[in-house]
């Protein structure tokens, strides 16, 4: 973006990211030259800082003597014209014409350029330019994937062109105490950096953070704020692994998890023994006698987690028998008997489907 406002947070495990640096436009050399950032981001009703030194022919050294400094700008389409409501505060026998320009508006968006006059028919117009924009940008906010646990930096940084009118950096949520600083960049324009470090956590995940700057302005008693988000995206391993029982006597086992859980897995306990009863997707069709003791196991690619143990009361011989996941969930349904001898027994065409997943019939498959 072009405006004064924030840069969008950055985030990164166990350290702070760099700043973006504006290269400088011009160099030093023997001959007449001018070195000053390319663009600046200015606020509206604010001041702006424009860093600025100037190189002369080396024989013309000695003239510089009580010089006189103009600048120009070129708005839009008008014409050229020199510039009044500016505050000259290098010192140009030094070679140095950084000014500030005070109680900009949205009208000052252009070119500027330098001009110096001095002894001895010093004089001359500096083709080199630096571009204001006066505007107020709000970045549009962007995402971060972190792992629970991880220690992670956010640095949100904002443009300071007033030096006398810094803006104040702040953070929603604050997730930890932040620094905030301010440093110079290369092209020795100025901008604020505030510094925020905490622990990624799964209770963080999809949680928007907002950097917000706030810009005092000279023009009137006011302020304008800006702002800019990211939003965590926390991988995390299975949390909260639950097995509910259905008023039908079915098992279901929800877990939550980032990314989804892939891999369910169920597990009967009699006596001293545990038995894996069901694994994902897989019909269990020995097992006749199904009360008892029951957990299951959820998993993905960072972790796994039990849930409780429940109790299943069942009269009644049933099988059991295990169902696709869906929603996050994996659910162990009971099949009297009669029902699915009659599902095998019959032929294919007229094969009937009592329990559906969503509408869809379940696939079934032959005991062994």
């Amino acid at each position: 973006g072009t405006g004064a406002g924030p840069r969008e947070p950055r985030a990164r495990a166990g350290g702070t990211t760099g700043t973006t640096r504006l290269g400088l436009k011009g160099g030093l050399c023997s001959t007449w030259s001018v070195q000053m950032p390319q663009s600046i981001q200015a606020l509206n009703g604010s001041c702006v800082l424009i860093p600025c030194t100037f190189q002369i022919p080396s024989a013309k050294n000695q003239h510089l003597i009580n010089p006189a400094g103009i600048w120009w700008t070129k708005r839009g389409s008008s014409d050229k014209k020199q510039l009044e409501n500016r505050d000259i505060i290098g010192k140009l026998s030094e070679k140095n014409c950084t000014t500030v320009l005070n109680r900009i508006s949205k009208t000052w968006t252009g070119d500027y350029s330098f001009r110096i006059e001095g002894n001895n028919h010093i004089k001359n117009n500096f083709k080199e330019k630096v571009k204001i924009n006066v505007t107020i940008n709000k970045d549009m906010g962007d995402s971060v994937t972190l792992r629970e646990g991880d220690s992670v930096t956010l640095t949100c940084s904002a443009p300071a062109p007033c030096p006398s009118l810094p803006p104040t950096l702040s953070w929603t949520p604050r997730l930890s105490d932040s620094v905030t600083v301010f440093q110079e960049n290369d092209d020795h324009t100025k901008h604020a950096s505030s510094v925020m470090t905490f622990t990624a956590s799964h209770l963080l995940h999809k949680q928007e953070v907002k950097c917000t700057a706030v810009y005092r302005l000279q023009t009137v008693k006011s302020e304008r704020t800006s702002h800019t988000n990211v939003t965590l995206k926390v991988q995390y391993s299975p949390k909260n692994t639950l097995v509910l029982i259905g008023k039908d006597g079915s098992l279901t086992c929800s877990s939550d998890a980032n990314p989804a859980v892939n891999n369910y897995t169920w597990y009967k306990v009699s006596g001293g023994e545990i038995k894996v009863v069901s694994y994902t997707q897989s019909l269990t069709s020995n097992i006749t006698e199904v009360s008892g003791q029951y957990y299951c196991q959820a998993q993905n690619e960072h972790g796994l987690q039990n849930s409780s143990t429940v109790q299943l009361h069942c009269d009644r011989k049933y099988h059991l028998i295990s169902l696709s996941k869906y929603s996050g969930t994996s659910v162990l349904e009971l099949i009297p008997f009669w029902t699915l001898d009659r599902i095998l027994k019959s032929s294919s065409s007229e094969r009937i489907f009592p329990i559906r997943n969503n509408g869809k019939p379940i696939n079934w498959f032959p005991a062994n």
